[in-house]
């Protein structure tokens, strides 16, 4: 399994949105129950067999949730995020271009370690937006130069298909993951799962628009609430394979695993 970055691309707002409604209001947890954390979207680290130091990376992530009186909806939502290094150097002021529309990352200091995102924790509310289909997108950095170019495009929305939201999944059988893109999916396709202890496996490389996961690999996971992912992106490589600009689309379905 390739290693897994997890970025910090959302803040607690932006996750607010992009995970929340998952308890269910109808029954609210109680004193001393704990709902299980979304784990953010993931992000690989090897490109074309090389580990960029500087990973730039816009995402849109389609969430299904149950609602009460509303039934099941969709939540759209976008971010972007930059990491230079490791643990984390100032750049400068940091720019994603969609369009006409320019927007400036946050910039959050965290034990020395420098790393950006939008929405920006101070305008939590600020919306990064995208088509419905494929898009393109163009970072720029005040204090590091991307050549030939800062460009990448984001693939169209994602839908995940099956497993559907709050399906029982059962760890002794594979797990057939399947999904759609609307106007243009990524060059790479990936899943993802998750459980509420912490277990994870991601998957590279897969076909566009099915994956899998085998009994025998579900079988490390514990039962109970665990996430579902299936992703594709697309990459561009620049600064001589020193960085990376990532444009993935994501689509999440929580689940039951037995």
């Amino acid at each position: 399994m390739k290693q897994l970055k997890f970025l910090t691309l959302l803040t607690a707002a932006f996750l607010f949105i992009v995970a929340g409604c998952k308890k269910d209001e109808g029954n609210p947890a109680g004193p001393g129950t704990t709902t299980p954390t979304q784990p953010a979207a993931p992000t690989p680290t090897s490109y074309n067999g090389t580990t960029p130091a500087n990973v730039m990376a816009i995402v849109r992530t389609s969430t299904q949730q149950t609602v009460p009186v509303l039934g099941t909806i969709t939540v759209d939502a976008n971010a972007a995020t930059a990491v230079f290094g490791n643990p984390g150097t100032d750049k400068g002021t940091v720019t994603v271009t969609v369009g006409a529309a320019n927007s400036q990352l946050g910039k959050l200091t965290t034990g020395g370690r420098v790393s950006y995102i939008f929405p920006d924790p101070a305008n939590p509310t600020a919306v990064l937006t995208l088509g419905a289909g494929a898009q393109a997108a163009a970072f720029s950095v005040s204090g590091y130069t991307l050549t030939p170019n800062g460009t990448v495009t984001v693939p169209g929305q994602l839908t995940l298909t099956a497993p559907v939201v709050n399906a029982s999944v059962p760890r002794n059988a594979t797990l057939n993951v399947t999904w759609t893109v609307s106007g243009g999916a990524g060059a790479r396709h990936a899943i993802f799962i998750a459980d509420a202890q912490g277990h994870t496996l991601f998957k590279d490389g897969v076909a566009n628009g099915s994956g899998s996961f085998s009994a025998a690999e579900l079988a490390g996971f514990s039962a109970g609430t665990a996430w579902v992912y299936a992703l594709t992106y697309n990459f561009n490589l620049v600064n001589s394979n020193d960085a990376v600009i990532v444009g993935e689309a994501v689509a999440i379905n929580q689940v039951t695993l037995q």
